[in-house]
């Protein structure tokens, strides 16, 4: 009388246990092709790079923050953290942190500047710190090191050794 109980129950838990197997599948799967991505992007691409992607994407994810917390292209939204902090304020002043955020935030070409001026100085500051490095981009590095005078084209004794 219970039989067909006991079958459907068992066939439940068969079906369970085929669905957990195909998402371990499929994670374990993505999990190895994430770490194959990454150790191409370490190792294939040059250091300058990385870094000024990192910075554009710092700069992306500060922006999110910003309007996360309430700071939008079309003004304070209401009933938001910076809405909170607008009304406890009152007026706010001039060149105050909470009107730079809110500037920035309210004007598209701000995003545009800060993210270039972001990567520009990101990669810049990295290639620099990576010189020499023995990592990706070397080549490149040495190619355009090689065109600088060895004192940096400062006025003053040579650097060379006697």
């Amino acid at each position: 009388m219970w039989n067909w109980l006991r079958k459907a129950a068992r066939r439940c838990v068969d079906v369970v246990r085929g669905g957990w197997n195909i998402v371990r599948s499929a994670t374990s799967s993505l999990r190895r092709g994430v770490q194959r991505v990454w150790h191409l992007w370490q190792t294939r691409v040059p250091t300058w790079l990385q870094y000024s992607v990192y910075g554009v994407l710092g700069l992306g994810v500060g922006m999110l923050g910003l309007y996360l917390i309430g700071f939008t292209p079309a003004g304070i939204a209401a009933g938001s953290v910076a809405a909170a902090w607008h009304s406890s304020i009152g007026i706010v002043a001039a060149g105050s942190l909470f009107a730079s955020l809110q500037s920035v935030t309210m004007t598209a070409a701000t995003y545009i500047g800060l993210g270039v001026s972001a990567g520009v100085l990101t990669a810049l500051t990295a290639w620099f710190m990576s010189r020499g490095s023995g990592g990706p981009g070397d080549e490149e590095a040495g190619i355009l090191l090689e065109s600088f005078p060895s004192n940096g084209g400062l006025p003053g004794p040579s650097t060379k050794q006697m």
